[in-house]
């Protein structure tokens, strides 16, 4: 199956909202043009850490390189996991737009 991962950090207030009601929408988008972005509504569940390929801390690093780059995976501060947690999201709809159109 395919999914996606987010991480939460120890003081993000959204993290409950998936506890309580495992149904979720996600907006993911460009800032700039041609203002791509997808919708995706489906299901998360939180993971443990020993259901994480890799681990949280393997999660995060391969995130902090996704996102920052090669090489922020050696950065100390992505492998602590205190207070982190990972949620594996299950799409059941993504719909792709572009632009300031419907």
């Amino acid at each position: 199956n395919r999914c996606l991962w987010v991480t939460a950090s120890p003081d993000a207030s959204w993290k409950t909202y998936i506890v309580a009601g495992k149904q979720i929408s996600l907006t993911v988008d460009e800032p700039w043009p041609p203002l791509r972005r997808a919708l995706i509504v489906g299901h998360a569940e939180p993971m443990a850490n020993v259901d994480i390929p890799g681990g949280l801390a393997g999660l995060r690093c391969r995130l902090a390189t996704r996102y920052l780059g090669q090489g922020a995976e050696t950065r100390a501060e992505f492998r602590q996991i205190k207070g982190w947690q990972a949620f594996r999201i299950v799409p059941l709809k993504i719909t792709g737009l572009q632009g300031l159109g419907r």
